[in-house]
C-alpha cells in the first residue's frame, strides 16, 4: 500500500473554509450552513457541550441533518471537545 501525497494547499484552503463555517463565540458553537438552506446558521449552546456524553449526543443529532458533512462534523467535534476539555 502506498500513501497518498498530501496536497498541503488544498488542506489549508479546506481548513480556512471550515473555520468560517464552524465558529465559536462566548456562548455558542455556530455552524453556518453551507448552501441555500432556509436557516442560515445552526447554533449549539456551549452549556450543552460540557461533557463527553453531551458532545456525543450532539454528534448523533447532527448526523441526522441533511447539510452536515464529514468535515463540518469533524470541526464541530474538535471545537466541542476543546470546550469540554476532552482530549482527542
Amino acid at each position: 500500500m502506498t500513501a497518498k501525497k498530501l496536497d498541503v494547499n488544498a488542506y489549508l484552503e479546506n481548513e480556512a473554509k471550515l473555520s468560517e463555517i464552524v465558529t465559536v463565540d462566548d456562548t455558542h458553537i455556530i455552524i453556518n450552513i453551507p448552501g441555500d438552506h432556509i436557516d442560515g446558521e445552526y447554533a449549539i449552546a456551549l452549556v450543552s457541550c460540557k461533557t463527553a456524553e453531551q458532545v456525543v449526543g450532539w454528534i448523533f443529532h447532527l448526523t441526522g441533518k441533511s447539510w452536515i458533512t464529514n468535515d463540518i462534523l469533524r470541526r464541530f467535534i474538535k471545537e466541542a471537545s476543546a470546550h469540554a476539555g476532552i482530549e482527542l
